[in-house]
């Protein structure tokens, strides 16, 4: 299955701001993210999207704050991309420590610091790098333009499947109508009444 996301989006909303910045410059260098904006109303459809968008992935970005550290999802969310086996680049907003819960897996991984830089820069040299080094040089898929699981690609597929099967009726209909084919079943019923 083809990856329909580069990098996928860990961070706390409180963080928005700086990560929206973030993703706004990746979006400029051609790197396609997934990030829930808007939140998701169902807590199951919401996990249903989550785990989709992270196995479509190809990076996991987690952006490490004292927010998102304090976050049970976004632990979820890393803790499911460490399961998933995805290449997993923190981003660290603040000093804040890693949360225990993924403190272990996450200890030896190179980090982009966004304090010590401006932020530009250690985008440039060093996060679309590191992604594209991730992703590989030839970067094969693009992005979907709505989230798997939204209410958007729903509607779009369920359009898509009325529209097939009503072409598909029409089809069927003009079939019957068409003459080489009523002839074709006469001579088929005239056949199996000899037959008897």
């Amino acid at each position: 299955m083809s990856k329909k996301y580069d990098v996928f989006i860990s961070y706390s909303r409180k963080d928005s701001e700086i990560v929206n910045r973030i993703v706004q410059i990746l979006s400029a260098k051609g790197i396609c993210s997934w990030m829930d904006k808007d939140g998701i109303e169902s807590g199951d459809s919401f996990k249903t999207v989550i785990v989709s968008a992270i196995e479509r992935s190809g990076v996991f970005l987690f952006f490490s704050s004292i927010s998102s550290n304090s976050s049970e999802w976004t632990v979820k969310e890393v803790n499911l991309a460490i399961y998933k086996k995805k290449p997993i680049i923190p981003i660290r907003l603040d000093e804040t420590e890693y949360n225990p819960s993924i403190l272990f897996d996450l200890v030896g991984l190179d980090y982009i610091d966004i304090l010590t830089e401006q932020i530009e820069s250690s985008i440039e040299s060093k996060l679309i790098k590191s992604i594209k080094k991730h992703l590989g040089v030839d970067k094969k898929h693009t992005c979907q333009k709505y989230p798997i699981g939204s209410q958007k690609t729903n509607s779009y597929v369920l359009y898509l499947s009325i529209v097939t099967n009503i072409i598909l009726l029409k089809l069927y209909q003009v079939l019957l109508q068409w003459e080489p084919l009523k002839k074709c079943e006469i001579q088929r019923k005239w056949s199996f009444l000899h037959m008897k």
